[in-house]
């Protein structure tokens, strides 16, 4: 200091263990402020955390449905949030496959039905073509026994073979125009007929 031709030097001092103390106290008051404050923010991500896991295991139980087969089950989670609209998602996949689910259950159906009818038309025209024949076979037969040289029977059993065997042709036609219609290489032509 100089002042007035005067000089000289003052000193300021404080003990260090003072000084460590107060030190540590600002520290310990820092620490437990920072602790203060982050104590809610703690609190609200442990409620976050919460309500996100809450609805992952409410997807999770709705994707174990789905896989279950029942697709008629629907998330109830709304709003605007990403779970809200993977919910929404979801949901229009559940539907569309329920809708897949039905259709094939009534594809089924009908082929179930159509092989029915198939079975019945095999069986049908077995026994429609096993009849002509059955009567061809056995006319012939007696004709060849000895009923060819009776006048009396031979021309009758000769037109019931005749018959016959004109049966068997409309048939064999009748099947092979069903086969022609069913491969789509034959049009139907249809007709108006009035009605008594």
């Amino acid at each position: 200091l100089t002042a007035a031709g005067f000089q000289g030097a003052v000193r300021i001092a404080q003990p260090l263990a003072e000084i460590d103390r107060e030190t540590g106290l600002v520290r310990t008051r820092i620490l437990a402020s920072t602790f203060v404050a982050f104590l809610p923010a703690f609190f609200i991500a442990a409620l976050l955390a919460r309500w996100i896991s809450r609805r992952f295991a409410t997807i999770m139980t709705y994707a174990g449905e789905l896989a279950r087969g029942n697709f008629r089950a629907r998330l109830s989670l709304a709003g605007a949030s990403e779970f809200g609209q993977l919910a929404q998602k979801l949901n229009e996949t559940a539907g569309t496959l329920e809708q897949t689910v039905e259709q094939l259950k009534r594809e089924h159906t009908e082929l179930e039905r159509v092989e029915r009818i198939r079975k019945d038309f095999v069986i049908n025209v077995s026994h429609e073509l096993r009849t002509p024949l059955a009567s061809i076979q056995g006319y012939t037969e007696t004709l060849m026994d000895g009923a060819l040289e009776d006048p009396q029977h031979n021309m009758r059993f000769l037109g019931i073979i005749r018959h016959n065997a004109e049966r068997l042709a409309r048939l064999t036609a009748d099947l092979l125009t069903l086969s022609r219609i069913e491969q789509k290489r034959q049009n139907l032509e249809f007709e108006s007929h009035p009605v008594n």
